[in-house]
């Protein structure tokens, strides 16, 4: 199956369907597909008039038995974003042109993901109420680069500084992942 053929089949379908107010947006539209999107089957920048469609997703073997209808409706769910602009969401605005253009207003997939595994390394601990919490590599910088008080524990409003973690931390989260 291509999925770039395949968003030009439904890109005419849709301008035989729809009314001719929409038909310079549908024209505009750019289609991509994506390999690095794992989780999001589909996702619309309004703005460029740009819809991405996940290969890695539609090309899994487990999701093989609907995969095709799945595309369609992806495809079509994703230009639905692009038509009705920014700022709409899944609002009724949108599920009126979802159902217009023949996709089912609904705003999650139920197909098979693979997820990335982010490792955490590194520990946060909040200076206020001590509480302590993994968190990525990235953020660790991001909160060390950062001057005191920037960045704030949202449960108690402390300051939160990053620190490498224990063996024993690192431990506990080894278990917890091989517990998923």
């Amino acid at each position: 199956m291509n999925i770039l053929q395949r968003c030009e089949e439904i890109r005419a379908e849709l301008l035989l369907q729809l009314p001719s107010k929409f038909h310079s947006d549908l024209r505009a539209i750019q289609f991509e597909v994506s390999k690095t999107m794992t989780v999001c089957a589909g996702k619309a920048w309004p703005r460029k008039k740009l819809v991405r469609i996940s290969g890695t997703i539609f090309r899994d073997s487990r999701n093989a038995h609907r995969s095709e209808a799945q595309l369609d409706d992806t495809i079509r769910h994703e230009v639905a974003h692009v038509i009705v602009g920014p700022g709409h969401g899944h609002d009724w605005v949108w599920q009126d042109c979802a159902r217009a253009c023949g996709a089912r207003p609904e705003k999650c997939h139920n197909m098979a993901v693979t997820r990335r595994v982010i490792k955490r390394r590194q520990m946060a601990e909040c200076e206020r109420c001590n509480a302590v919490f993994p968190v990525t590599d990235r953020k660790a910088r991001r909160i060390r680069s950062s001057f005191i008080g920037l960045l704030v524990h949202t449960a108690c409003g402390g300051s939160v500084r990053a620190r490498d973690m224990t063996d024993e931390e690192r431990v506990a989260q080894i278990k917890r992942e091989l517990q998923r």
